[in-house]
């Protein structure tokens, strides 16, 4: 049961980093954004938790935290583009800097987009080989 807790307060800090990540990002940032995202990083560590507990063991409460993650991670690039569109539809007002922002956006999705990919490898690989059944021998 410690290692669930463990698993929980560990884990449920990378899922709910990231989960806030992606939720402040996809709704616009700023002040409204922050709000958002504050919230919702109490929910996604209250959804760990609740993975974490519900869990056979603490393997399998760090497999379906990392593979989470992953997923997490793998949405990184769409709230990107959310707030690229956000972003273009409110707060420019001429076709030059709507073409402006729409190249900062494409610049910042494709940076979060390379290290969200990477990221999500490496959680995906990390809970697909935790909590196996299977030893070595």
């Amino acid at each position: 049961m410690l290692g669930k807790i463990l698993a929980a307060i560990i884990g449920g800090c990378v899922v709910s980093t990231l989960g806030s990540a992606l939720v402040g990002i996809g709704v616009g940032a700023g002040e409204k954004g922050a709000a958002i995202a504050f919230a919702s990083f109490f929910v996604f560590y209250a959804y760990s938790f609740l993975i974490s507990l519900r869990s056979a063991s603490s393997s399998k409460a760090w497999k379906w935290i990392m593979i989470h993650a992953s997923i997490l991670c793998f949405l990184l690039p769409i709230s990107s583009m959310f707030f690229t569109g956000i972003f273009i539809a409110e707060q420019t007002s001429g076709t030059a800097e709507m073409a402006g922002g729409l190249l900062g956006g494409a610049v910042m999705t494709s940076i979060i987009g390379f290290f969200g990919f990477f990221l999500g490898i490496v959680f995906l690989v990390i809970g697909l080989l935790v909590g196996n059944k299977n030893k070595p021998a």
